[in-house]
């Protein structure tokens, strides 16, 4: 029921050059704070089986970690169960920028939105120990 995920800031990739520095230079810092995790479990987990193929809707509960703050994160998950036996997720939460330290300089303020739209979508494969 634990999940973990983190992602390279860098690794968002813009249409306009521009609009790119910015994000990364002056609002996400991504030098300084190069990577955003999340990590958190599934509430009541142990009622929740994927046997069959079809999906589940299920709570998360955990910890988002972006410009170096930490905020806690609740949301709804929809998890998947296809017919080769792979588990995929997607979810959709918002977060405010200000919330995570992130200034947004008041000449473009209200050009940007006031809240960020979050999409994850992930494909769960076995984790492999070494013996």
């Amino acid at each position: 029921g634990t999940i973990e995920f983190g992602i390279l800031l860098k690794s968002f990739i813009f249409d306009r050059a521009l609009l790119q520095e910015h994000f990364h230079e002056n609002y996400l810092e991504s030098n300084q704070f190069p990577k955003a995790v999340f990590k958190g479990n599934i509430v009541d987990f142990k009622k929740y089986k994927l046997t069959a193929e079809g999906s589940k809707n299920v709570k998360v509960n955990g910890k988002l970690t972006i410009h170096g703050i930490t905020k806690d994160i609740s949301t709804l998950v929809e998890y998947k169960l296809n017919n080769s036996g792979k588990v995929s997720t997607n979810t959709l939460f918002t977060i405010i920028p200000e919330d995570y330290g992130i200034k947004i300089p008041s000449l473009v303020r209200d050009k940007i939105s006031k809240t960020v739209s979050i999409s994850i979508n992930a494909e769960y494969q076995k984790l492999e120990t070494k013996k």
